[in-house]
């Protein structure tokens, strides 16, 4: 455990040009030809958007959905 906080420290301290660098290194001792894909979640594409739906869903299933003005 000792072991994984000194790494954090290590990794946490480094500067810009350096994570870049081990990022590089990184991918070639894993054999990585691509970048990893990350998807980064909207609010209302969390859980809680997700219940917050749900329960929108339930209670008014009869409604019209909202147009959204996309040409402005």
């Amino acid at each position: 455990m000792d072991r994984v906080f000194r790494l954090i420290n290590e990794i946490s301290s480094l500067t810009l040009s350096e994570t870049f660098e081990f990022g590089g290194i990184t991918m070639k001792k894993k054999r990585m030809m691509e970048l990893p894909i990350v998807a980064v979640l909207k609010p209302e594409n969390s859980d809680a958007g997700i219940v917050a739906r749900a329960g929108q869903a339930q209670s008014g299933a009869n409604e019209e959905p909202k147009v959204q003005k996309t040409m402005f």
